[in-house]
């Protein structure tokens, strides 16, 4: 049995990406069922550089995420989108790679995170949140010349 997409989904999207909107997608599906649902609403097409990230090691993960920088130099015009698998992300978030990762996923217009779960789901909820938050203070701060300070000593969340 098969999920329909609600009607104008695939415009929708096709909408936001064209004004510029990077989109990020966490889901629990299979990357097969990710992949194809993305390509069914619009969010992937075959333009895009697409990277597929599935390693299970801090080091695979590391040397992919080099490769697929270099790749995106190489071609800096075409939009990038990346395909990561939640085995992948437990390398990504709270650990020396965090930063490296996220300066390659801000080059990508379309983020696809696949078998992730309900705990990687809050942690990035609340990550994005918090780097949300920090650019609006930073940025607010920086409009009215007042200084702005956000301080988390503790996790948050």
């Amino acid at each position: 049995m098969e999920d329909k997409l609600q009607e104008n989904v695939p415009e929708t999207i096709q909408t936001l990406y064209e004004s510029g909107t990077s989109i990020w997608v966490l889901t629990g599906d299979m990357q097969n069922t990710a992949i194809n649902v993305a390509y069914s609403c619009n969010l992937l097409n075959n333009e895009m550089q697409q990277f597929v990230l599935g390693h299970e090691n801090e080091d695979a993960v590391r040397g992919a995420i080099a490769e697929y920088e270099e790749l995106i130099n190489k071609s800096p015009e075409r939009a990038a989108a990346l395909i990561i698998h939640g085995r992948s992300l437990l390398h990504t978030v709270d650990t020396p790679l965090e930063e490296a990762f996220f300066h390659f996923v801000s080059r990508c217009k379309i983020v696809i995170c696949c078998r992730v779960t309900p705990l990687q789901k809050c942690k990035f909820f609340f990550l994005f949140l918090f780097l949300f938050l920090s650019f609006f203070f930073f940025f607010f701060s920086h409009l009215t010349d007042e200084p702005t300070l956000l301080v988390f000593s503790q996790p948050w969340w």
